[in-house]
């Protein structure tokens, strides 16, 4: 199985090589990675869309030190896309069987298609943005 990191320009080093050993990194090609790829691993990044869009199975990451950090910012938004698409989150720092891995590369398409629609999607109803804006904000004040 090969195995390709799509990275964010923070993650290369300053000789311009990835920082993630040996592997693949495909930086800047985010999207065709993911149009071509079995699975998207990520906690949050640009693939999870390009995984709702092109319907790969999505597994969500964590890690012991993500989950008892003080800033739970990181914890909740991976529970947040967790909610929202259906994917299936795991520790790193703990043990998983082969049934339990199966099991998350099943794709709930209601949620992946619920989630297009709430976040991928242009809105329908014709309506500038501003006009968006203040009707959220006169709804927000009743």
């Amino acid at each position: 199985m090969k195995v390709s990191i799509s990275a964010h320009p923070k993650h290369v080093g300053r000789d311009h090589q990835p920082l993630f050993g040996e592997r693949e990194t495909l930086g800047g090609q985010t999207a065709e990675g993911v149009s071509c790829c079995e699975l998207v691993i990520a906690t949050n990044s640009t693939a999870i869309s390009y995984a709702i869009a092109f319907f790969k199975p999505l597994v969500l990451v964590t890690s012991d030190k993500i989950e008892k950090s003080r800033d739970q910012y990181k914890s909740s938004l991976i529970q947040n896309i967790s909610t929202d698409t259906g994917a299936t989150i795991f520790n790193i720092d703990r043990q998983y069987s082969e049934q339990e891995i199966k099991a998350a590369l099943v794709i709930n398409h209601e949620r992946y298609d619920s989630y297009k629609k709430k976040y991928l999607t242009s809105r329908t109803d014709d309506k500038p943005n501003y006009q968006v804006i203040l009707e959220e904000i006169i709804n927000a004040r009743h």
